[in-house]
């Protein structure tokens, strides 16, 4: 199982288990992922974190190639199903990023309302060069973070940003400096968990994040 939980007392904890593959997804574990978030804890702060190196690298490419068009419209699907259960979560949400964090797995860092981060991290969107197209709502919240040029490179050349240009943009919350991560219990407790004040600022969003769909066509 490419998904993992681990219920802590002021948190829950979710996993992207397939450290051999940078913890990328197939159908099964984006379905999975979507199952995991909807039947956690809806009064807890959430968090996202991949085992070993790397967040997660998206889409797993072997599954990916042996679909055709149809298939990988529908499998697009059950990834944006899993991407709007975590929107859905009425409390704290939280990814921890580093190594790739690529494709489905930049989206996935994008629906968090906090993103730590230390090095080395990359972000990317390699199946641009496959036929696919993030949503408009993808698009224009990484011109928000990282600004118009780092987001042309991302688009139209599906060239990578390291974590050095990443310090320069507003996609990381918080760096967190090299060695291992913090403990999960002092994370959530520094944050604010009261639901008015998520109320507050989720009602800047006047629709969900994925509002429209990933577009897909042959390959280029």
């Amino acid at each position: 199982m490419r998904i993992a939980c681990v219920q802590h007392p002021y948190c829950t904890e979710v996993i992207l288990n397939y450290p051999q593959g940078r913890n990328a997804l197939d159908t099964d574990g984006w379905h999975a992922l979507a199952e995991t978030v909807r039947g956690v804890d809806r009064t807890l702060p959430l968090m996202f974190r991949g085992e070993g190196d790397h967040f997660c690298a998206g889409f797993d490419l072997k599954q990916w190639k042996t679909l055709d068009v149809n298939q990988r419209r529908d499998a697009l699907q059950v990834m944006e199903t899993a991407l709007n259960q975590v929107l859905d979560h009425p409390h704290l949400t939280i990814s921890r990023l580093t190594g790739a964090v690529w494709g489905g797995g930049l989206a996935l860092a994008l629906v968090t309302d906090w993103r730590q981060a230390r090095l080395p991290m990359t972000i990317g969107l390699p199946m641009i060069r496959m036929g696919v197209t993030p949503p408009n709502s993808v698009q224009k919240t990484l011109r928000l973070l990282l600004g118009t040029r780092k987001t042309k490179w991302l688009l139209w050349r599906g060239h990578p940003i390291d974590g050095k240009e990443l310090r320069q943009t507003d996609l990381v919350d918080d760096w967190v400096p090299d060695g291992p991560w913090g403990s999960i219990e002092s994370d959530a407790a520094d944050l604010v968990t009261n639901q008015s004040f998520f109320k507050t600022v989720r009602a800047g969003r006047p629709e969900k994040f994925l509002h429209d769909h990933y577009r897909v066509e042959s390959e280029s």
